[in-house]
């Protein structure tokens, strides 16, 4: 695919943003891989575990339950993703709820105000079938480096927190010397009409 329009010239913060905050209370394995393929479960097998990953500290609770967050006429690239959230037999998780955040354009978190910007819930189905729409994220500094555009997302089944973890965007120049990216978490966007759309399935331990 074309080089990525991650958008933003990256920002510098006053106070230098870091995602070496609270880490996850998930176990996950780091030998997970995300499949791209939202059609039935492939039940013939075990799929292999969702690698966790930092949680940072941006995470704000209870956000709106909501699959849309580019509500905000913020300029960006337009991005779509979908898939399931599987267990490890490759069988669908009916009601698992997924929390996603991230930076908004320009790289900042809204970690203060009641609209809670470019955090969202959304519910999978009974094919365990999720959607989120938004802008890519933009930069940061992470010390002195800059992190890559990342999402970050928290599962829950039946209350419990099972994955916490972040997306990477393939062809994300920063990705390289990254100390948090694991490999099966860089999702391969396509880019159509100017949106990026991509395709990812979260397997749970």
């Amino acid at each position: 695919m074309a080089a990525l329009g991650l958008g933003c010239t990256p920002k510098k913060s006053p106070v230098t943003s870091s995602d070496s905050g609270s880490g996850s209370t998930d176990t996950g394995s780091d030998s997970g891989s995300g499949s791209t393929d939202t059609g039935s479960a492939d039940t013939g097998g075990a799929c292999p575990e969702t690698s966790d990953n930092i949680e940072g500290p941006f995470y704000r609770e209870d956000p709106p339950a909501r699959d849309m967050l580019d509500i905000y006429a913020d300029e960006g690239t337009p991005v779509q993703l979908e898939g399931r959230v599987l267990d490890a037999d490759c069988s669908p998780i009916p009601g698992a709820v997924v929390d996603f955040w991230h930076a908004d354009p320009l790289g900042s978190y809204d970690t203060k105000t009641e609209e809670m910007r470019y955090y969202g819930r959304v519910t999978a189905d009974d094919a365990g079938v999720w959607r989120f729409q938004s802008l890519v994220p933009g930069l940061y500094l992470n010390g002195s480096k800059y992190r890559p555009a990342h999402i970050h997302v928290k599962i829950f089944v039946g209350g419990a927190v099972r994955l916490t973890t972040q997306l990477y965007f393939k062809d994300d120049p920063y990705i390289d010397g990254d100390p948090y990216v694991e490999s099966d978490l860089i999702v391969d966007f396509t880019e159509s009409d100017g949106a990026l759309l991509g395709a990812f399935d979260f397997v749970l331990a």
